[in-house]
């Protein structure tokens, strides 16, 4: 039963996290992005109080798909239900 006193003692996991993350200042980072021969390179610096500045590189491969013409129409559609309701996505209206 010290496990489940612990636990309360804590409280929500959501509070848990909200203090994890109010105590960490925030970084700061600059990015700067190249694309060559299909390949996406992003370079981060972040600045953390911590580490100091550090530099974070990645990379990604950028793939262009032809679709069918019908499936590129479809695409272009308004959105609707769920989507909707959810509203995390830009140029859709509610």
């Amino acid at each position: 039963m010290v496990f489940s006193s612990h636990i309360t003692s804590i409280g929500s996991w959501v509070e848990a996290v909200d203090t994890a993350a109010a105590q960490q200042p925030p970084t700061q980072y600059r990015r700067s992005e190249s694309i060559r021969d299909g390949v996406k390179t992003a370079v981060d610096y972040v600045e953390d109080p911590e580490k100091g500045r550090c530099k974070v590189t990645t990379t990604y491969k950028v793939v262009t798909k032809t679709v069918p013409k019908c499936v590129a129409e479809r695409r272009s559609w308004r959105k609707f239900g769920g989507l909707l309701l959810w509203g995390g996505i830009e140029g859709v209206e509610k």
